[in-house]
């Protein structure tokens, strides 16, 4: 009502100089958001008032009149946007759809878009992102001003992530390096490949100096475990070979549960990937022969919980020397090709033949400053007599990240030095809520997964005790059927001799009798 009654208004006034020309000296009405013009429609009521005051005194000058145009043109201009906005413009639309056909993203492959159905300005195009985490794919529809915190904030927001400060978004520049966005840059003025959609993977970027005492949320777990057992496999981060048979199986623990020996029979593995192709190649022994080496570490876990398998494979990853290393390529002064490694404790120094062990290390608290000019790379230990260590990377755009990791990682391990925040406070308390409620559903289960055995096996047993009186019954009644013959072959054998016995008699009865007739004759 209120806009349809300023363009009844507006179709009435007339306009007065040129308020075009004077509104683009002034405001860019396509940056404003539509309710900030509420403040140009106050105006606009108090300049009706003066412009009445005005006219009953002897009118306005050219340059007042042009100025009222311009407030007036403003103030249609906004409201006319506000009567979009208040139908539907301030609600994000989310739209689900199903995962493409050869894609590797779970069920929570989501495709989102969050963006405003406001007024677009022409040079305000969309432009499509996916987003790759660990177990999903994302999309969403960005604009060409929005900043790389922006879409951060939008990913974490919809896969419900609280613990942001260990991740970031990671894409391939144009020189085929990968690369983390810059948070409080515009995303289309950093150097990403302009392809539709624009490509980025959700990754942890700084890691935990102990996953048992940082990690909070199961999600965050999740994330670290499927990134940390991808590096492992394949071969990013180095693991011996019998470490690697027990991660093999707290990963199958994690993703199958409890071995089950009537279920999990031979070659119920044999799809799934565990170990790295190098120990597999290292040792000359058949899948099936892995597959018995894993199966018997996993029988070990039985009662295990999904998550506590993967933050036992997380706590054993962890103490391996290339877990949560980034290493760039880099030279000394003399021209010499190393390796610079920056973790959570520190940067580290290697041959360039051997990244896992350091040659120099520099821990967090033994370093003072870090810096670069150009190419050229200077760390100043706290130790002032000590020398300066300098080295030199390929590229300008290589000292620029391993400077911003290097913040990132210091600031993370300052931070771990001091108390808890209130709102990691607050995540640890409903972390362990949750933990205690989940564990007292799981020993419920468990409570009643025992009565469920329990019966079972008191009915297996019933069932036994039936079985051995049924073939019992059987028995005595074969005895008895065997028994009920022999009467019957007795009694017909009895009745034979009887008749024998009366035939006997009866012969000898003649006998007799032809006998006395003899005797008598004589």
């Amino acid at each position: 009502m209120l806009a349809r009654g300023w363009e009844e208004a507006a179709a009435q006034t007339v306009w007065v100089g040129s308020p075009r020309k004077h509104l683009t000296s002034s405001v860019d009405l396509a940056c404003l958001n539509p309710f900030q013009g509420l403040s140009w429609c106050c105006k606009v009521m108090s300049a009706e008032d003066a412009i009445s005051q005005k006219q009953s005194k002897g009118g306005l000058t050219p340059g007042q009149q042009e100025a009222m145009g311009s407030m007036l043109h403003i103030a249609f201009y906004f409201l006319c946007r506000m009567k979009l906005c208040y139908n539907s413009c301030l609600l994000p639309r989310v739209a689900t759809f199903p995962p493409a056909e050869g894609s590797k993203a779970t069920k929570h492959n989501t495709h989102i878009s969050g963006q405003r159905e406001d007024f677009v300005h022409p040079a305000q195009q969309e432009m499509n992102v996916r987003v790759t985490t660990m177990d999903a794919e994302l999309e969403f529809a960005i604009q060409q001003t929005t900043t790389g915190k922006q879409l951060f904030d939008q990913v974490v927001k919809t896969i419900g992530l609280r613990e942001v400060w260990f991740f970031g978004l990671q894409y391939t520049d144009s020189k085929g390096d990968l690369t983390w966005i810059k948070l409080y840059k515009k995303v289309m003025s950093q150097d990403v490949k302009k392809e539709n959609p624009l490509q980025f993977k959700f990754r942890a970027k700084f890691y935990p100096e102990d996953v048992a005492e940082e990690i909070i949320q199961d999600i965050t777990l999740r994330l670290f475990y499927l990134q940390v057992k991808n590096a492992i496999l394949s071969d990013e981060i180095y693991c011996p070979p019998e470490t690697s048979v027990l991660l093999a199986s707290y990963a199958v623990q994690a993703r199958h549960g409890d071995y089950n020996k009537g279920t999990h029979t031979a070659g119920f593995l044999a799809n799934d990937r565990l170990l790295p192709q190098r120990v597999m190649d290292q040792h000359k022994m058949s899948r099936e022969e892995w597959e018995q080496s894993i199966t018997t570490w996993w029988n070990e876990h039985k009662g295990m919980l999904r998550e506590d398998a993967m933050m036992e494979y997380l706590k054993i990853a962890q103490d391996l020397e290339m877990y949560g290393v980034n290493y760039f390529e880099i030279r000394n002064k003399k021209g010499t090709e190393l390796w610079l490694g920056v973790d959570a404790l520190g940067l580290n120094i290697y041959e360039k033949d051997d990244r896992l062990t350091p040659k120099i290390g520099f821990p967090w608290s033994e370093i003072r400053n870090i810096s670069f000019n150009d190419r050229k790379f200077i760390i100043k230990p706290i130790d002032k007599k000590a020398p300066d260590f300098v080295f030199f990377a390929p590229r300008v755009r290589i000292n620029k990240r391993i400077l911003a990791l290097c913040m990132g990682n210091h600031e993370l391990y300052m931070r771990r030095r001091k108390p808890d925040t209130i709102d990691v406070q607050q995540m640890k308390a409903q972390a362990r809520e949750e933990k205690v409620a989940k564990q007292q559903q799981r020993e419920k289960l468990q409570l009643e997964i025992a009565a469920r055995e329990r019966a079972e096996k008191k009915q297996q047993e019933y069932e036994e005790r039936l079985r051995t009186m049924a073939e019992e019954m059987e028995k005595r009644q074969q005895d008895l059927n065997n028994a009920q013959d022999m009467i019957r072959r007795l009694e017909e054998q009895l009745r034979q001799l009887q008749a024998a016995k009366e035939d006997l008699e009866a012969r000898q009865n003649e006998l007799q009798a032809s006998h006395d007739g003899t005797s008598g004759r004589k």
